[in-house]
């Protein structure tokens, strides 16, 4: 083992010691699979004692397992991925089954066993079906793949949520309604969302915003839309996020997403200048082994430069209003002198002492007056009287 790779264990051990010694239960983590299935023999009855080894195709870990006495299996929590799933008994032919997609949730593998010698093998390539037949949750999920061939101008998957089915965009987008984001209402219900990122609610409770990860770091977006499960918290749409990992495989990309009013064609009814735009939202990622078969990272650099046609101006104080002298602006009261005064229906309301009035001394408020902290503060003021970069009025 390397020196690297030592150190990298060293982490994952202190890690995982902190997490385990933290007490804390959970029940079924929402970004992770599960494949579960039974075992016949060619009759139809259950086989007890089969042998069944789990293989991720990416990383080549490995689980194996033992069916019970009603002949079914269970992986409990993996990670989603490509797998191959093997059944092996003494008396009946090995069975290979796979590549299995799994994708968050649980994913049904039965095996049927053939009588005759164990050295004898059956290996069935195709998919299990995708279609959730366990429960009535509605759910689409985008992969890697899907996310990275779909148009795309910026590195977020939040572009892809009004092609849901039953989608439409929602007013209170920032964006507007063609382009909703976070924001979308799917199937008549509200637009209210839970965006979860591996198994943890990035929702904040008090604005019901959440920052939705780079699409270069996603391996699997799930869209729950109705129906779904309990351990998914609140949200009239959960989007479940999980995140990529590295495999036995080296690999890297780069990128970058380039708005430019170069590539921009005239509107057809303007010929005027084409408006400045200077937009570049790049970065890159890489992954890996670290020691083959158990441990691998991954990283991603991801990054925005924006130029855009962006203007406009700040109003910033006078000298004169910076000593506290408002003359040739309407009239300010000294807050030190409030009353309260009544109408003729006995209804309060405060009075107070103009400047001007009360010192004779025009629209200006008395030096003695002003707060040392604000005058310090006021160091930190860009000049009216400067002309350049600043616009004054």
């Amino acid at each position: 083992m390397t020196n690297l790779q030592r150190w990298f264990l060293s982490v994952l051990l202190i890690l995982g010691s902190v997490i385990l010694g933290s007490g804390v239960g959970f029940a079924q983590s929402t970004n992770a699979g599960d494949i579960r299935g039974t075992v016949t023999d060619p009759s139809g009855a259950l086989v007890p004692g089969v042998n069944v080894t789990v293989t991720n195709v990416d990383t080549g870990v490995t689980k194996t397992l033992v069916t019970n006495d009603a002949g079914l299996y269970d992986t409990d929590s993996i990670v989603t991925g490509s797998y191959t799933v093997a059944f092996s008994k003494d008396g009946f032919q090995k069975l290979v089954r796979g590549p299995v997609t799994v994708q968050v949730g649980f994913t049904t593998v039965n095996g049927e066993l053939k009588v005759g010698a164990s050295s004898q093998s059956v290996e069935v390539t195709a998919d299990v079906t995708l279609l959730q037949t366990e429960t009535s949750e509605q759910s689409t999920t985008f992969t890697a793949k899907s996310l990275v061939q779909l148009p795309q101008v910026t590195q977020t998957w939040e572009n892809f949520t009004i092609l849901l089915p039953g989608a439409t965009g929602a007013t209170g987008s920032s964006q507007g309604t063609a382009n909703p984001g976070q924001v979308v209402a799917v199937n008549g219900n509200l637009p209210y969302s839970n965006i979860i990122a591996d198994g943890a609610s990035t929702t904040l409770s008090h604005s019901q915003n959440a920052n939705p990860s780079t699409f270069e770091n996603v391996s699997e977006l799930q869209v729950n839309t109705s129906s779904f499960s309990a351990q998914y918290g609140i949200g009239g749409i959960i989007f479940n996020q999980v995140s990529k990992s590295g495999t036995n495989k080296f690999h890297g990309t780069a990128y970058d997403f380039i708005q430019n009013d170069m590539f921009t064609a005239h509107p057809y009814f303007s010929s005027g200048p084409i408006p400045f735009l200077r937009y570049n939202n790049f970065g890159g990622s890489i992954g890996g082994p670290v020691w083959k078969n158990k441990i691998f990272f991954y990283f991603n650099y991801d990054q925005i430069v924006n130029h855009g046609n962006q203007h406009g101006y700040n109003s910033v104080a006078t000298d004169d209003m910076m000593t506290g002298n408002f003359t040739g602006i309407n009239a300010i009261f000294d807050p030190t002198t409030q009353t309260i005064a009544y109408d003729s229906a006995g209804n309060p309301y405060p009075v107070r002492q103009s400047f001007a009035s009360e010192y004779g001394a025009g629209n200006a408020i008395p030096s003695g007056l002003l707060d040392p902290v604000a005058l310090n503060f006021q160091k930190f003021f860009p000049s009216s009287r400067r002309t350049t970069g600043i616009t004054t009025r």
